[in-house]
């Protein structure tokens, strides 16, 4: 996984989470089947090529989903980081 492909992850990850965000202010209530399942992919396929999955020590894969959910960065800076390729 280069850095491109990490970035268009989180790139993909960050706008369909957007969009679960906006359908749950309209409806009021957590919907949208097939966005869920295209996010848990995407999460999956991020937690996979981190240099942070470590299933033993951090089954939960808190420090990824701390990079990942960090907004104060962009996008490239987070998949750098996510690839070990620190800033």
């Amino acid at each position: 996984m280069d850095l491109q492909d990490m970035t268009n992850l989180v790139t993909a990850y960050e706008g369909i989470d957007e969009i679960i965000d906006g359908v749950e202010m309209i409806c009021g209530e957590r919907c949208g089947d097939g966005a869920l399942d295209k996010i848990s992919s995407l999460v999956d396929l991020i937690i996979k090529y981190s240099v942070y999955h470590d299933e033993k020590n951090d089954p939960d894969h808190e420090k990824i989903y701390k990079i990942l959910e960090d907004d104060r960065f962009e996008p490239e800076e987070r998949a750098k980081r996510l690839l070990g390729m620190e800033l």
